[in-house]
């Protein structure tokens, strides 16, 4: 038994659903600090500080994050910023995006089980 269906007229449309043009423009590149990975139950007094000796004993990598606002423009339109993790970049000990390097006294290294000597 065959089902016979009407023709539907489908009438042509002057509204343009595709877009022609989008534009993205990255602002304010930045690279912050290591920091622990912590839960929203924290007290504000906990220390986010990662140290190098902190990775070494998890055996993880001395890294940061690396971070932008992304602007992204469909045709005319105003443009929607978002901010964005680009990527996790590795950290020098001693630099100055290291945790260390705030307080960068013999002392403070010692204290925070770093070798002098290195």
């Amino acid at each position: 038994m065959a089902i016979h269906l009407p023709l539907i007229s489908i009438k042509p449309t002057t509204e343009n659903f595709f877009i022609k043009q989008i534009t993205l423009k990255i602002e304010n590149l930045e690279m912050s600090l290591p920091q622990k990975v912590t839960n929203s139950f924290m007290s504000g007094s906990f220390d986010t500080r990662l140290y190098p000796w902190e990775c070494r004993m998890m055996g993880i990598s001395y890294s940061a994050s690396l971070n932008a606002d992304l602007l992204v423009k469909y045709d005319s339109e105003d443009a929607v910023k978002m901010k964005i993790k680009v990527s996790t970049l590795p950290v020098m000990v001693g630099s100055n995006r290291c945790n260390l390097f705030s307080d960068a006294s013999r002392t403070h290294f010692v204290l925070n089980r770093e070798d002098l000597q290195e």
